[in-house]
């Protein structure tokens, strides 16, 4: 029971978070895109988690090395589109743009 509830919060949740199906994939992969090219470009990285945040669209990107990484470092992305631009918060103020 516990999990149905859990599946369908995070299904309101998702259909509230003003974003479409669109922007979450130009999201996802600008912001795995990006972790690759600023962390290491020897690493595999993908999306885990992608909302709105102060009117910005945050993507929470694990990653690990390609060869011999077993456990995932994650990074948050945060994508102004209002500016055209997107970083990556430092760890100060990471917890501004955690969920």
């Amino acid at each position: 029971m516990k999990k149905i509830t859990c599946i369908l919060c995070c299904l309101f949740l998702a259909a509230c978070s003003g974003i479409s199906d669109n922007e979450k994939k130009e999201a996802e992969k600008a912001c795995v895109d990006f972790v690759s090219k600023n962390v290491d470009f020897s690493v595999d990285a993908e999306a885990f988690d992608i909302y709105k945040k102060k009117g910005n669209i945050v993507v929470e990107v694990g990653y690990k090395k390609k060869y011999g990484g077993d456990t995932y470092s994650m990074r948050l992305c945060v994508i102004d589109e209002e500016r055209g631009y997107i970083f990556s918060p430092s760890v100060f103020n990471e917890s501004e743009w955690s969920r």
